[in-house]
């Protein structure tokens, strides 16, 4: 069955070592037609050159790929990891052209187009970087900022599909709003027989439900959270009380005793370090399901809305108080990490558990720092959302959750 549907084309541009993140490109925006092509009327195509141009005669083939691909497209999604792409005839790679060719549009008619930039930081291998290369990545990050051009942050694929996911959404549900009024040819026939069975299997997932289902697993990572507070704290007065005696071991020059001492505040860093190992996966997948299931119901949130907004409302207070408590958790493993790095290499037993305990504490803190990223653009969604709906936002207040 075909139907006539506004149709977003979505043009990606990359070097060569970020891969993964295009083919993730292409389950989000399956993902999100099974959602938008129902409830709005807008349909993502993702364009790319390997799939959308041709061998042609040209200068270069970027040219090649400018000529045919060129201006049609409504949203440009940059992507970079540590190569910078190979040089064109006037910039530095095919990716900074294709990238400075968006922002010139998107200067000229800011109502027609949308660019969105994104860069992993996750950790690589010395030996497998180009400096060289790099060294552009890091200029043209730079230059992105002086210009004031937006762009995000992610440290693994999965960040890198939430944000995607939820910028992507946050974009149609603008469209027509905040952009794409004087979009010259918006509806175009388009056979979505498939997108309506498969999404036909989802509308069972009611908002409510979804806002439910994600609380309760936000209410998990923070149980978790809190049973890794308490080992810290445990922990802490542990070692305090055996500082005492080793502050007087110290005093009379008692090498035995210090060393003594020194390895037993060893063991109980080493036994705090195997339960983070054993909570952070937990903490981290309980983190995860609640995103998703947010995400979800940000997703179809437009369908909630019939004027009283009082629901939303308490989820985004709900998700603020989530946000603050991975904020009060990440200070605090930062300040315990920050103090242990500190440390002095005194026995081969603290040198051990410290390095354990270093590596799991820094594992946690990025999974936190995720957490509060992809938060924060779930509030700015259901911000959104609301303002659209000219709803004045509280200042403060309780939520369901």
């Amino acid at each position: 069955m075909a139907t006539t549907m506004t149709i977003l084309r979505l043009f990606v541009g990359s070097p060569g070592d970020v891969t993964h993140e295009r083919e993730i490109l292409e389950e989000i925006v399956r993902e999100l037609n099974l959602v938008w092509s129902r409830q709005l009327g807008i349909y993502l195509e993702l364009t790319k050159w390997e799939t959308h141009a041709y061998p042609g005669v040209g200068t270069e083939p970027q040219a090649v790929i400018n000529e045919q691909i060129g201006e049609d497209w409504d949203i440009f999604i940059g992507i970079m990891w540590t190569r910078f792409g190979t040089p064109t005839k006037n910039y530095g790679s095919g990716t900074e052209e294709e990238f400075e060719i968006g922002l010139r549009l998107f200067k000229e008619s800011p109502r027609l187009k949308r660019v969105m930039f994104y860069f992993n930081n996750a950790p690589v291998s010395p030996s497998a970087v180009d400096i060289d290369q790099f060294r552009h990545v890091i200029q043209f990050k730079n230059k992105l900022g002086e210009k004031g051009s937006l762009y995000w942050e992610y440290h693994n694929e999965e960040e890198f599909s939430q944000l995607v996911r939820m910028h992507l959404s946050r974009q149609i549900q603008d469209w027509g709003n905040k952009w794409g009024e004087q979009q010259s040819e918006p509806m175009v026939p388009v056979v979505v027989a498939v997108v309506e069975e498969v999404a036909n299997t989802s509308e069972d997932e009611g908002f409510l439900d979804l806002v439910e289902d994600g609380c309760e697993k936000f209410a998990a990572m923070t149980s978790v959270m809190a049973s890794m507070t308490e080992a810290a704290m445990n922990l802490n007065e542990k070692v305090d009380e055996k500082n005492t005696d080793l502050l007087a071991a110290n005093q009379a020059g008692d090498l035995k005793a210090i060393k003594r001492l020194t390895n037993s505040i060893a063991e109980d860093l080493d036994f705090f370090a195997s339960l983070l190992e054993a909570e952070t996966p937990i903490f981290a997948e309980a983190l995860k399901n609640g995103i998703n299931t947010m995400t979800k119901a940000t997703n179809i949130v437009k369908e909630f809305i019939t004027g009283d907004v009082s629901e939303i409302k308490n989820t985004l207070a709900g998700m603020r108080g989530f946000r603050d408590a991975l904020i009060g958790a990440k200070s605090g493993n930062d300040s315990f990490y920050q103090q242990l790095e500190s440390t002095p290499r005194m026995t081969t037993l603290m040198n051990h558990a410290k390095r354990r305990a270093l590596k799991v504490m820094g594992s946690l803190s990025r999974e936190i720092d995720m957490g509060i990223n992809l938060m924060t653009e779930l509030e700015k969604n259901l911000i959104d959302i609301i303002e659209q709906s000219e709803v004045i936002l509280p200042h403060g207040g309780s939520a369901d959750c």
